[in-house]
């Protein structure tokens, strides 16, 4: 009793364990977050799954969770498709502990403390034509040796922090967020005054950056499209353009 335990009746609102080949389909899920306490997305939200296999979320609105819209953990080849997750607490989507091969398509993600938030070991997964719209830290963070997942066609705004941040995730060795593709978003008036698009941090190695549209159109200010820490390793930018930014570029790395 010296640690001062406490008790609380959280719950997912739809949680599944131990299930394969299931749709959820075309219901909506509020999670009356004003009057309940924050449950961790690692074992809740309006939807969590637990070692899981071929499910189908389309079409499901999850909203006002004091925790993450839809989270999944251990789970495979889960298609998330023209779903609403927005104002909730913490996560819009998140896809974690080593989930393979995940497909996001076509979802609307707004609101949230962070977009999308791949999470540790999650590989091969495509989002692809989803609308990460004024989540309060990030649209999209990658890390946690999440690797060789592809990001095209999304349509990333007002993001309070950053639009994608690559994140710093020294867990291990090469933890890094490695071999990962950006290409073809829009991503516009990303942070404050001194704002940054795309935020790469850490080792991160063997990256792909291509045929974005990075702008701000929020008048002066010190922003910048792609920034690049120093220990970064392989970055491939290619057909990127730029608008409404101090800085389109800044790579720290020593040439």
């Amino acid at each position: 009793m010296s640690g001062k335990p406490t008790c609380a009746s959280l719950f997912p609102l739809l949680t599944s364990e131990n299930a394969s080949d299931v749709l959820i389909e075309n219901i909506t899920l509020d999670g009356n977050g004003a009057n309940c306490e924050n449950f961790n997305g690692n074992y809740g939200g309006c939807i969590f799954l637990q070692d899981c296999n071929r499910f189908t979320i389309r079409g499901v609105t999850a909203r006002n969770y004091n925790g993450d819209g839809i989270s999944f953990q251990i789970c495979h080849d889960v298609l998330v498709e023209r779903c609403h997750s927005h104002d909730n607490t913490d996560l819009g989507i998140h896809p974690g502990s080593g989930s393979q091969r995940p497909i996001l398509r076509e979802n609307r993600v707004e609101r949230n403390s962070q977009g999308l938030f791949w999470c540790w070991g999650v590989r091969y997964g495509l989002a692809e034509n989803n609308l990460f719209d004024a989540n309060r830290l990030y649209g999209i963070s990658i890390g946690h040796n999440d690797t060789d997942n592809v990001m095209r066609f999304n349509d990333i705004r007002n993001s309070g922090q950053f639009g994608i941040l690559f994140r710093d995730e020294n867990r291990g060795q090469d933890f890094w967020p490695n071999r990962n593709v950006v290409e073809n978003n829009v991503i516009e008036n990303s942070g404050g005054e001194d704002g940054v698009a795309i935020e790469i941090t850490g080792q991160a190695k063997d990256l792909t950056i291509r045929k974005n549209v990075i702008r701000d159109n929020r008048g002066a200010s010190m922003r910048t499209g792609i920034r690049i820490g120093e220990k970064v390793g392989a970055v491939e930018m290619t057909g990127n353009t730029f608008a409404g930014l101090a800085i389109d570029v800044t790579d720290r790395r020593k040439a």
